[in-house]
């Protein structure tokens, strides 16, 4: 991977790169989404979860004008402190700062989509001016590649373009790459401060209340955070990682078991009937062995908002015979021993997995004329590139992942530097986080929405990526400056690559 110099680096110019990079990342975010005609993401039917207790509603009841075809900007406000509901999420914090802007600046009444726009784009630019400053190589040209590969793939329309919208995506990615802009700092500083620790600590709570698919993530970065107890041992650093981790935990855990009853049905109809059961050559049987009636097996192959399904959702015997006997043990349980159909599955999952734009969901309003689920062909140099070029397949992402985490293994064993340990070890978290997205959605909601519920998985493998290339340009500029080191010093290139000895 990438090696990093973890001293304290003092810039003398006033227009240092990752503040060129922030002006220009803010013009693209201001073109794309608050200008006319700004782009968004249509409702698939998820945005009540959030609008409910953020206090918004649509200003119209057309059911065929509020889905899937085209972008709202504007909504209705009916609470500006709390609108109740019961979905928990820390998406509901940008979203209120959101309203209260809008109510200061435009007045009460109608809200304005653009003002969350703004909010999540200085939460992300403020991240990644924390990720390109305490990333980037002392070279000037590793911090110009590693800034236009950063602009090009993560301010991509596929990314930003949630921005203006009310997925939990958009909460996600600017909370992910807040946590990842605190642990560089935390690394980078000279100094250690219970400070940083916190920023990183609070930055990683608000990632995990983002998504309830964050939830199981929590865990992960408990653990990791656990690590940094080796960084130092007084009293105050050791409360303050006791306090931290048990908080990570804690919210994930309630993030976890608050998460909407009727959520949880969608999810495990979902995971049965378009999962397990979808495209299976033996329904009865697969039935069976989750402990099942093979009654159910009529509704193979159908979603929760089903109209046609031979079953409704109202139907007791639905409620007896599936939701009261369904839990996700048992549903890991049968893949566990059904490896065989679990790697169908997962390669199912494959051909989703670079898909980073919905194709049903429109990204223009109605009012400006564009045509019903019409997409923007703006700045998607990356999501078109990554969906038309990169191997949709499984083999490709388990022998990525192979070269990428034994890289990694190997610069940590060849290193010696605490500071770079835990990079490292940050690194193989963010793999490992991927690996967990790629997996959940399928055991966790089947074959619905897969691509857009592989969104994390895709920016943490685009982050990985970005990594990947750094290492290749470093080994490939170290390996150049050898040869001319060797050609100006011995006239023979490969003497010190050969451990030969000039013989002169």
């Amino acid at each position: 991977m990438m090696r990093f110099h973890f001293e304290e680096v003092k810039m003398k110019s006033v227009l240092k790169l990752e503040v060129v990079v922030i002006l220009i990342a803010a013009v693209l975010l201001i073109y794309v989404l608050m200008i006319s005609p700004i782009v968004g993401v249509a409702d698939n039917g998820d945005f009540y979860r959030i609008m409910t207790p953020a206090g918004l509603s649509y200003l119209t009841d057309n059911h065929n004008e509020i889905f899937f075809g085209h972008m709202h900007r504007l909504f209705g406000v009916k609470n500006v402190l709390w609108g109740g509901g019961d979905f928990i999420s820390a998406q509901i914090l940008p979203m209120k700062a959101a309203i209260l802007l809008n109510n200061l600046v435009s007045g009460k009444g109608v809200f304005d989509i653009r003002f969350l726009a703004f909010i999540y784009s200085v939460i992300f630019l403020a991240a990644i001016y924390l990720v390109i400053k305490f990333a980037k190589d002392k070279m000037k040209a590793y911090g110009l590649i590693l800034a236009g590969l950063m602009v090009l793939i993560f301010f991509d329309v596929g990314y930003i373009s949630y921005f203006n919208s009310f997925y939990g995506e958009a909460a996600s990615y600017v909370f992910f790459f807040l946590m990842t802009g605190a642990a560089l700092y935390l690394f980078k500083q000279k100094s250690l401060s219970t400070r940083a620790l916190t920023a990183f600590f609070a930055a990683s709570i608000l990632f995990v209340c983002a998504k309830e698919q964050n939830s199981p993530l929590g865990i992960m970065i408990a653990l990791y955070a656990i690590g940094l107890l080796r960084l130092k041992k007084d009293k105050p650093w050791k409360r303050a990682i006791a306090i931290g981790t048990s908080l990570i935990l804690i919210v994930s855990g309630i993030l976890y078991i608050t998460i909407p009853k009727e959520i949880r049905m969608i999810n495990q109809y979902h995971t049965v009937f378009f999962g397990i059961l979808k495209d299976s050559p033996t329904p009865e049987q697969d039935l069976k062995d989750l402990g099942l009636k093979k009654e159910l097996a009529v509704l193979q192959g159908t979603t929760y908002y089903d109209t046609a399904a031979p079953i409704k959702q109202g139907d007791p015997f639905l409620q007896k015979e599936f939701y009261d006997k369904i839990n996700y043990a048992k549903i890991l349980g049968f893949y566990l021993s059904h490896p065989k159909r679990l790697a169908e599955k997962m390669e199912i999952t494959a051909k989703n997995a670079f898909t980073i734009r919905q194709g049903y969901l429109g990204n223009y309003e109605k009012e400006e004329g564009m045509a019903y689920g019409k997409m923007s062909g703006a700045f998607s140099l990356w999501s078109s590139f990554k969906k038309s070029v990169f191997p949709a397949s499984l083999l490709f992402l388990l022998v990525f992942y192979g070269i990428f985490l034994l890289v990694l293994l190997m610069q940590y064993i060849k290193s010696q530097n605490l500071r770079e340990h835990l990079f490292l070890e940050f690194l193989g978290v963010i793999a490992l986080m991927g690996a967990i997205q790629f997996i959940v959605p399928m055991i966790g909601d089947g074959e619905g929405d897969l691509s857009k519920h592989l969104f994390m998985f895709n920016v943490c493998f685009d982050l990985m990526f970005v990594v990947s290339i750094m290492w290749i340009l470093n080994s490939a500029f170290k390996m150049l400056r050898i040869l001319k080191d060797n050609i100006k010093n011995t006239g023979n290139p490969f003497l010190r690559l050969n451990n030969i000895k000039d013989p002169n």
